[in-house]
C-alpha cells in the first residue's frame, strides 16, 4: 500500500506548484494458485496556487493454480487521490487484478476543490482468455469549480453496487452480476451533477465499456440496451447526452435540454434492442461495448442519473 499527504500552505516559502504520486501494486499469487494481492493507493496535496494529486492501484494477478493449490482470484485495487489549491488536476486510476477464479474489484476516487482543474477517476478489470465477459472499464471526469468529486467502480461476477446520487460523475459497471440471468452481460449505472459551491456551467462525464467473448447463445440474440431508475435532480440542469457504440459503430445517439426531458425519455425507452448479435460488426467474434453519459448543469443540486443493464 502507498499514502502521500502534503500540503505547501503552511510553507514559510509557497510554491508555485506541487505534484504528488502515489502507486501501490499488489503481488501474485503464483504457480499455487494463491489470491492476488491488494493495493490501495492514496494521494492528497494541498498548496496555494496549484496542486497535482495522482493516485495509480494495481491488484495482483490470481494464481493459475499449476501447482498444488487451487486456482486464485485478482487482487482488488483501490485508488483515492484529492487536490485542494486555485487550480488542481486530481487523477486515480484503479486496476484490479486477473485471475482464473474471479477478476480483482477496482475502485477509483478522485477529488478536487479549487477555482479551476479537472478530476478524473478510472477503474478496469479484467479475467483471463477463456471468460465470456472478459473486461470492465469505468470512466468518470468533470470540470473543477469549487468541490468536484468523481466516483469509478468496476467488477466482474459480484453483486451489483448501490445505485447513487452523490458525487459530480459516477461511472460503475459490474459484468456477468451475480443472481443475473444468463444472457444478462452486464449492469451499471451512469450520472453527473453540478460541483459543491461551484460557479458557471459544468459538465461530467461517465462512461462504461464492456467487453464480451462472443459465444454461441450470444449471436442467435439481440443485443439489448435496458435503462432504469432514471433520476433528474434539480432544476439546474441543461444538457444531458447519451452515446452507445458497440465495436466502433454508434447505435443510439440522444440528446436532451433537461434533466426531467432526459428521464422521461429513459422512462419510455426502458429497453432498446440494438440489433442482432450476428451482424457483420462482430464478425470477430467480440463485442467492445461503450456506453457514454454527459451531463451539463448550471446551478447547485441538479443532475441526472441513470441505470443500465446490457443483455445479448
Amino acid at each position: 500500500n502507498s499514502s502521500l499527504t502534503f500540503n505547501d500552505t503552511n510553507s514559510v516559502s509557497l510554491s508555485n506548484s506541487v505534484s504528488g504520486t502515489a502507486a501501490a501494486a499488489g503481488g501474485g499469487g503464483g504457480a499455487g494458485g494463491g489470491a492476488g494481492g491488494t493495493a490501495t493507493a492514496a494521494a492528497k496535496i494541498a498548496a496555494t496556487l496549484a496542486a497535482t494529486a495522482v493516485a495509480t492501484a494495481t491488484g495482483g494477478a490470481g494464481g493459475t493454480g499449476t501447482g498444488t493449490g487451487g486456482i486464485g482470484t485478482g487482487g482488488a485495487a483501490t485508488a483515492t487521490s484529492s487536490a485542494i489549491a486555485a487550480a488542481v488536476t486530481s487523477n486515480a486510476t484503479a486496476t484490479g487484478g486477473a485471475g482464473p477464479g474471479g477478476a480483482g474489484t477496482a475502485i477509483a476516487n478522485a477529488t478536487g476543490t479549487g477555482l479551476s482543474g479537472s478530476v478524473d477517476a478510472h477503474a478496469t478489470t479484467s479475467l483471463p482468455a477463456g471468460a465470456h465477459v472478459t473486461s470492465i472499464t469505468t470512466d468518470a471526469s468533470d470540470s473543477v469549480s469549487g468541490t468536484t468529486a468523481v466516483t469509478a467502480e468496476a467488477l466482474i461476477g459480484g453483486s451489483p453496487p448501490a445505485f447513487i446520487t452523490t458525487g459530480q460523475a459516477v461511472a460503475v459497471a459490474t459484468g456477468a452480476p451475480v443472481g443475473g440471468s444468463a444472457l444478462l452481460l452486464a449492469t451499471g449505472e451512469l450520472g453527473g451533477a453540478y460541483s459543491t459551491a461551484g460557479s458557471g456551467s459544468e459538465t461530467a462525464t461517465s462512461k462504461i465499456e464492456i467487453k464480451v467473448a462472443l459465444n454461441a447463445t450470444d449471436k442467435a440474440n439481440d443485443l439489448v440496451l435496458g435503462l432504469n431508475n432514471a433520476t433528474s435532480l434539480g432544476g439546474g440542469v441543461t444538457g444531458v447526452s447519451l452515446d452507445i457504440q458497440a465495436n466502433g459503430v454508434d447505435l443510439l445517439n440522444h440528446s436532451f435540454a433537461s434533466g426531467a426531458a432526459a428521464a422521461a425519455w429513459f422512462a419510455s425507452n426502458s429497453t432498446i434492442d440494438l440489433g442482432s448479435l450476428s451482424g457483420s460488426a462482430y464478425g470477430s467474434g467480440s463485442l467492445d461495448l461503450l456506453a457514454t453519459l454527459q451531463v451539463t448543469a448550471t446551478a447547485a443540486n441538479s443532475g441526472f442519473h441513470s441505470g443500465l443493464s446490457v443483455t445479448g
